[in-house]
């Protein structure tokens, strides 16, 4: 995947105005807390516990946190680099972003089920973003599969 007239590795851009829930989770830097505050789901919905253990949908919100930290690991490993808004990193580190997204999607859509009963709105509210999410890695794919040479 590299330029033939120049030797180098083709890059993506990802931006804000093309992928608002992708540049969401760089912004959070993996925080789930952040991550979350972000996506309008305050720590407090979780409950006031101090022990991150007993809280509510606790094992939801680690796979998440896990989840989100490894998605911002693989840009941080693969050279990708972030200014003003855009995400550039090299074409063959798009798969394992995408990949990476999807899980942060699994797991979001898991702790919004988790949140159904007692918070209807902040599950509604995680619905949305990880459906939008979804939307932001259907776009990437798209982008890598109209690349020349089929990314």
């Amino acid at each position: 995947m590299s330029d033939e007239s120049t030797g180098l590795e083709a890059t993506i851009a990802i931006t804000t105005a093309d992928s608002p829930e992708i540049m969401r989770i760089v912004a959070s830097d993996g925080e789930v807390d952040t991550y979350l505050e972000s996506a309008g789901v305050p720590a407090e919905v979780f409950g006031d516990d101090t022990d991150a253990a007993t809280a509510r949908c606790a094992r939801e919100r680690a796979a998440l946190g896990s989840a989100l930290l490894y998605a911002v690991e693989v840009g941080e490993v693969t050279d990708a680099s972030e200014s003003g808004g855009t995400l550039t990193l090299p074409a063959s580190a798009v798969v394992s972003l995408m990949a990476s997204l999807t899980e942060v999607s699994k797991e979001g859509l898991l702790l919004a089920e988790c949140l159904e009963a007692e918070h209807p709105d902040a599950a509604g509210r995680l619905r949305e973003t990880f459906e939008l999410l979804e939307l932001d890695v259907d776009r990437l794919r798209r982008a890598v599969d109209q690349r020349p040479n089929g990314g």
